[in-house]
């Protein structure tokens, strides 16, 4: 294990997952004050929902088990941290793969947030602290993960019409 192979995309990256993570017990969405017929998003008399209140495999509101594709995303920086530290040699670029799982994290996050937020009555429905923190650590993990491809080599310029 050798800790000086670890370059600046390797912890930018591994710093998004971890914020990433964190923000899962932050407040992700925010509900104000409902009509009194509607029901709320986040329980009886809660004013906020965590990401994993909101994303929870059993969920009939949205995508069940996106807490859990959240915090495979969240640990997939680790992996190339781990996959770097110990020298193993992988078929493709160190990176792609971690950058790849940021970009449909980051997705995920802005399609649930901001196309189609959460709950019947998405008027009364706002977006909070978890869900920024959320998204700037799947940011963090793509270009951690960019970073990580390009310093290391891994993407190069090839003539065109060639494989």
């Amino acid at each position: 294990m050798d800790f000086r192979r670890l370059g600046r995309g390797d912890i930018v990256a591994a710093a998004g997952g971890l914020l990433l993570f964190i923000s899962m017990w932050l407040p992700w969405f925010s509900v104000e004050a409902l009509p009194p017929q509607s029901e709320n998003l986040c329980g009886a008399g809660e004013e906020s929902c965590t990401g994993f209140e909101t994303f929870s495999l059993f969920s009939s509101l949205i995508v069940p088990g996106m807490d859990l594709l959240l915090v495979g995303a969240a640990l997939a920086p680790w992996i190339l941290v781990w996959i770097v530290v110990r020298g193993h040699t992988l078929s493709w670029p160190p990176g792609e793969v971690t950058m790849i799982v940021g970009a449909i994290a980051s997705t995920l996050i802005l399609y649930n947030g901001v196309v189609d937020r959460v709950g019947a009555t998405r008027q009364f429905v706002g977006l909070d602290i978890g869900w920024y923190l959320g998204l700037l650590g799947a940011l963090m993990i793509v270009a951690g993960g960019a970073i990580s491809q390009i310093t290391r080599g891994g993407v190069t310029r090839r003539p065109p019409g060639t494989f």
